[in-house]
């Protein structure tokens, strides 16, 4: 009896080959044959060595031959299992990572199968942004209004002179002409209108295309187009390479490039359009977010606002926990302390900091070198006098008027200790001097 298997290089046909322990139990059966009808008699009666066998019971001999047969049929099945494991293709149902098809393909259809799933991916990428858009361009359509690009190209003025605008009449090919002889002409107007009408043919034009392209890379990306798409590359890599390869083995790789196919899309489809889902929730919160800030500021206290306003003006951004947040440093006994211990929630919006009165503090500069000159000693003697000046009108300085004379002492003690310690250092050194000491009164 002889078993076959595949040819593990996918060469053609099978190739007969005997299993070393079915000829084993062959060669038992035909020993079996041979002492039935008298042969080998003494190959039965004495060993190799010509010493006397031990003659064995009946029972013992027939279960020997039972045990071989098992043995025979045994090995028999497992071989057939094989040739079946190795020659079964993939179930279109079943569902295998596509990395595992296409480890199983040659290694020149691998690379090209690889790469039509990149380029899958990106096509489904540019359906879901195209998407996006889609529905963006039909909300502004729906609503009658125009991109924030154009609207801001339709919004220019144009700066004629007054003289001119007087007696300007319009130029009939260009723009339309008013019905009536009572309408007086605008050259503003008219350039206004102008634009705008050229915005909405922009927009238009813009959003035509957009349809066009998200049609294109839905039709691209569908089953239809896939599946010619990898028809040609199939059949543009058995032109080159299928001399080189058996039927069964072109047959079988092409059963797994269409399942390798099938799998991808199954998988790739549902992640896109997971994120346009996501996507849509966003913009929803989005929206929910915008309206209930809304409602919340339309009833909030009006002193509450204030200081929200007011808090929002001397807020600086920082980066807190990884994010950007706006803090907001508050004087302790200040108005702005007050209402922010009277309204808590204002902290909610802000990363408030509360810190020591401190009557010298001021928020008139944010650059000390704009007010304090570096040329020439008198000149910073003069932008001293200009800073104190500034002191004394501070817009959130804390007790102007009771505070006045300490100010003016400060003033003097600066000149002094200007006038003392000043040397005549290049003009960079002395930028970097005067920032320090400007910075010791904050």
């Amino acid at each position: 009896m002889a078993f076959t298997v595949d040819d593990p290089s996918g060469g053609t046909g099978h190739i007969p080959t005997r299993h070393p322990s079915i000829q084993t139990a062959g060669e038992l059966l035909r020993s079996r044959s041979r002492e039935e009808h008298g042969l080998g008699a003494r190959d039965r009666d004495f060993t190799a060595a010509g010493r006397p066998r031990r003659q064995q019971a009946p029972e013992e001999q027939s279960m020997m031959d039972l045990m071989a047969r098992q043995v025979a049929l045994l090995q028999e099945q497992t071989l057939l299992l094989r040739q079946q494991s190795a020659s079964q293709t993939i179930g279109e149902d079943e569902y295998i990572d596509p990395s595992r098809i296409l480890s199983s393909l040659d290694p020149t259809l691998r690379t090209t199968m690889s790469k039509w799933k990149s380029d899958f991916c990106k096509d489904l990428n540019h359906v879901a942004t195209q998407r996006e858009l889609h529905d963006k361009y039909e909300k502004i359509r729906e609503s009658g209004e125009i991109m924030k690009q154009f609207a801001e190209e339709s919004n220019r003025k144009w700066q004629w002179p007054k003289a001119y605008e007087a007696i300007a009449e319009p130029i009939t090919p260009l723009e339309d002409v008013p019905n009536g002889d009572d309408e007086v002409y605008d050259i503003n107007q008219a350039w206004a209108a102008l634009r705008r009408k050229h915005a909405l043919e922009c927009q238009d034009f813009i959003m035509q295309h957009q349809s066009r392209a998200l049609a294109y890379f839905e039709n691209k990306t569908g089953n239809s187009s896939v599946q010619q798409t990898v028809d040609d590359l199939w059949n543009s890599w058995k032109d080159s390479f299928g001399s080189l390869h058996s039927e069964a083995s072109l047959q079988r790789a092409s059963k797994n490039c269409k399942y390798f196919v099938n799998v991808v899309m199954r998988e790739e489809i549902p992640k896109m359009k997971g994120r346009l889902h996501e996507a849509a929730e966003l913009r929803s919160k989005r929206v929910a977010a915008i309206i209930e800030a809304e409602t919340k500021y339309q009833q909030m206290d009006p002193q509450q606002l204030i200081a929200l306003l007011q808090l929002d003006k001397q807020a600086v951004q920082i980066r807190k926990g990884g994010n950007l947040t706006k803090q907001v440093t508050v004087t302790k006994g200040s108005e702005l302390a007050a209402l922010v211990t009277q309204f808590p929630d204002l902290e909610t919006f802000f990363d408030v900091k509360h810190v020591d009165e401190n009557p010298y503090t001021t928020s008139f500069t944010k650059c000390p070198t704009t007010e304090i000159a570096n040329i020439s000693t008198w000149k910073v003697i003069d932008s001293v006098t200009k800073l104190e000046e500034r002191l004394h009108v501070a817009k959130f300085f804390e007790n102007v008027e009771s505070e006045r004379h300490s100010m003016q002492r400060y003033g003097r003690l600066l000149k002094k200790d200007i006038i003392d310690s000043f040397t005549a250092y290049p003009h960079k050194r002395n930028t970097s001097w005067l920032d320090n000491k400007v910075w010791v009164m904050f």
